[in-house]
């Protein structure tokens, strides 16, 4: 909002100067011209009416100058007034010799009346831009508001003391509270002690606290109309022309129907899988049956086929094959019952160099067989945290078989941890394809994949699984990456 008033503030400035009376050329000569006409009017009046004194007119041109022209012609018109006036209607004629008190009283009335009159169109004249400026800024004013309105998210706007510049009617419906209470008072101290507040409030906080964040996006779950709706929250600070800041925007997106999306999905993996499971438990059965009593009337068919030993091959495979068709199923179903539900979290203290350790065992076959580098680099701190050492080892784990993942044979993959006040750190990178831009803000949703690289039959929903575990913890999970160079995910989990 200062932006805006100081915009209409420095394009209003143009149309005043030029409204405004200047010391040009033109002006003095105009101030001449007016004491000119003066002076040939009264000298025919003085013809015609045998009028006395003429000082009047003299006056009513330097009170004309002093509207039109400003201070500096009307003090010009004054002086040249009294000059003519004293040469040519004053005894003795011709001569600029002051005999009577009344030409000095003419001189100076005519002075005084020339700066008062100057001063006063003046400072009649600025409240008149004054006024205008101020009809323009209103009517900004109005159609920013309207703009605000017109948006489908809430929209809160801060001024640079934190103060609440602007608000829409769905901004104040989410944070319930009256927009005539919030306008002017300090987003950070509203008197509003409403759960949505609280939660928006602890949001802005943590990004002012953490500037370097800008572009994150933070997700927040409000119970609103009688039911849960997602919003976004996406502060975003803006400047002035010259590079001041000028405030901070913060935009609530509802993507409640998007979740819903998400919802049904995995309900659909979720019924899938449990559809799976019983015809594949009976197919698992049958081969079992069929494994331990072959009926003895089908030896001739055995034999056409090679025997019992091919025949007894063959049903060992189907068996492996049902039996990974089964764990697929179950998977599937685990995770859609993981993201239906509040991950529950067993804490306790974890030193992440005992969970870094346990990873790279697992993974150290596999870097092996794809000829990739796996080096870590813990940093000489305490790494202990308090969280689920299980869980904690699956994001982590996620994370690997990701980089493996897109990582080309010769490459490396880094696992870094560091420890700071409040939180320990710990990053997975790589030196694989990278990410698009356009890939990014998405790449943490479920099914989500990239689409370079990579291996066939991914369902992308690893990232998504990590994320949740991270967030369960009270931490944040972000992403650097660069098309061509690689990936780098970095975890920031608080130590209690």
């Amino acid at each position: 909002m200062s932006a805006v008033r100081a915009s209409l503030v420095r394009d209003s400035l143009p149309v005043v100067h030029r409204r405004r009376p200047a010391s040009q050329p033109r002006a003095y000569l105009a101030a001449l011209a007016a004491v000119a006409l003066a002076a040939g009017a009264a000298k025919l009046l003085q013809r015609v009416l045998s009028l006395p004194d003429p000082a009047l007119l003299f006056l009513a041109g330097v009170l004309l100058t002093a509207v039109l022209c400003g201070l500096g012609p009307s003090i010009l018109a004054a002086i040249t007034s009294l000059c003519i006036y004293d040469l040519f209607f004053v005894e003795p004629l011709y001569t600029l010799r002051v005999t009577e008190p009344q030409d000095v009283v003419s001189l100076l009335v005519f002075l005084v009346v020339a700066v008062l009159t100057s001063n006063l169109t003046a400072r009649a004249r600025d409240q008149a831009a004054a006024a205008r400026r101020r009809d323009v800024a209103l009517e900004e004013k109005a159609k920013t508001e309207a703009v605000i309105e017109a948006i489908e998210d809430g929209l809160i706007v801060l001024d640079p003391a934190g103060s609440v510049a602007h608000i829409n009617e769905l901004a104040c419906a989410i944070l319930e509270v009256e927009r005539e209470q919030v306008l002017g008072r300090g987003f950070d101290d509203l008197a509003a002690r409403h759960p949505h507040y609280l939660r928006v409030r602890a949001a802005v906080r943590d990004f002012l606290a953490h500037p370097e964040r800008e572009g994150d996006r933070v997700e927040i779950t409000l119970f609103m109309r009688g039911r849960d709706h997602s919003f976004l929250l996406r502060p975003t600070p803006f400047r002035a022309p010259d590079g001041a800041p000028a405030g901070l925007i913060l935009a609530l997106q509802d993507v409640t129907y998007l979740r819903d999306q998400d919802a049904r999905r995995e309900a659909l993996v979720a019924t899938l899988s449990h559809e799976l499971r019983t015809p594949l438990t009976s197919l698992g059965m049958a081969i079992e049956l069929l494994r331990r009593d072959r009926p003895a009337g089908h030896a001739d068919v055995a034999v056409a086929h090679g025997g019992a030993a091919a025949q007894l091959s063959l049903l060992e495979t189907a068996q492996e094959d049902v039996a990974r068709l089964q764990d697929v199923a179950q998977r599937l179903l685990d995770l859609s019952r993981a993201r239906a539900m509040t991950i529950a979290l067993d804490r306790r203290p974890v030193d992440l160099r005992e969970v870094v350790a346990r990873v790279m065992r697992i993974f150290s076959v596999q870097a092996r067989e794809k000829a990739v580098t796996l080096h870590p680099a813990l940093a000489a701190q305490d790494l202990t945290i308090l969280g689920d050492e299980t869980k904690l080892t699956w994001a982590l784990s996620n994370l690997l078989s990701n980089a493996f993942r897109y990582t080309p044979a010769g490459g490396r993959v880094d696992i870094t941890a560091a420890a700071e006040e409040s939180c320990v750190s710990i990053a997975v990178s790589d030196n694989g394809p990278g990410i698009p831009a356009e890939q990014r803000e998405r790449i943490f949703e479920p099914f989500v994949q990239a689409a370079d690289g990579g291996e066939i039959g991914a369902a992308g929903l690893g990232l998504a699984i990590v994320r949740d575990i991270v967030q369960a913890h009270g931490g944040r999970i972000h992403l650097d990456t660069e098309v061509g160079r690689g990936s780098r995910f970095t975890l920031e989990l608080p130590r209690g």
